[in-house]
């Protein structure tokens, strides 16, 4: 009967990326399919010959990552991988390990290009319709808190635009660890004087590209995005420090 060697900090047993019960029960839940029941833990323990409280170890894992669901008296079924669970365990590991939250912003920028890219290749108007409605507000709207909003559904939208199921669902994922970082950057963006000015340049720019049907504009014009916040925000930081 298998018996892993690593353990957790706790003294627990967790499994690692070779961990042959763990690729089996991956293997039978892409088998069993979305709404599928798996076997009884019975069943399953004697499948794979492995101990029940091994079993359910592996099954208590893949629950939190949100890949089945174990109902009381039915049994355990597949379900949809939700981003948020995922992006929830990445917030974790994030925080447990030494990458920064800089390493998952380049990583969420390089989704975005490549979904302005596509966005633009195959115009997707019901999307596009919404990044225009989301440009309407940023421009014309008073309130911080709905151009906020706004900017928010604009790059969603942009997201979806793309037609890439994977684009928006690791954007989604990434998007839960990140999202401290984006409010302390909210905070820092609307101390720049010429912020709303400056926001719907470049949101211009991007849904121009979009609209054009120019994939290299629309990715040059993510990059512009990006890069002039950053270089905004640093010459905000260092005017700050040498006031102070």
């Amino acid at each position: 009967m298998y018996e892993p060697s690593i353990v957790d900090a706790r003294g627990g047993r967790i499994p690692d990326t070779e961990d042959p019960i763990t690729s089996q029960l991956v293997d039978l839940i892409v088998r069993t399919g979305i709404g599928g029941r798996l076997p009884t833990e019975r069943n399953l323990a004697e499948e794979l010959n492995v101990s029940r409280t091994l079993l359910r170890d592996r099954l208590t894992l893949l629950e939190a990552l949100g890949v089945i669901q174990r109902r009381s008296g039915q049994g355990t079924f597949v379900q949809p991988l939700d981003a948020n669970r995922l992006g929830n365990a990445l917030d974790i590991g994030l925080q447990l390990t030494d990458h920064t939250t800089e390493s998952l912003q380049s990583v969420r920028t390089a989704l975005e290009r490549q979904a302005a890219a596509e966005a633009a290749q195959r115009i997707d108007r019901l999307n596009v319709a919404k990044m225009q409605i989301a440009m309407d507000v940023i421009r014309e709207s008073p309130s911080n808190a709905a151009v906020e909003q706004a900017d928010f559904e604009f790059h969603a939208a942009l997201m979806k635009a793309s037609g890439n199921s994977s684009i928006v669902f690791f954007a989604d994922a990434l998007g839960v660890p990140l999202r401290r970082s984006f409010a302390e950057r909210r905070k820092i963006l609307e101390r720049i004087p010429h912020q709303h000015e400056l926001m719907i340049e470049l949101h211009e720019a991007i849904l121009n590209a979009v609209l054009a049907q120019n994939p290299t504009a629309a990715k040059e014009s993510v990059d512009a995005h990006f890069d002039r916040y950053d270089a905004e925000v640093a010459a905000l930081m260092l005017s700050e420090t040498q006031t102070a």
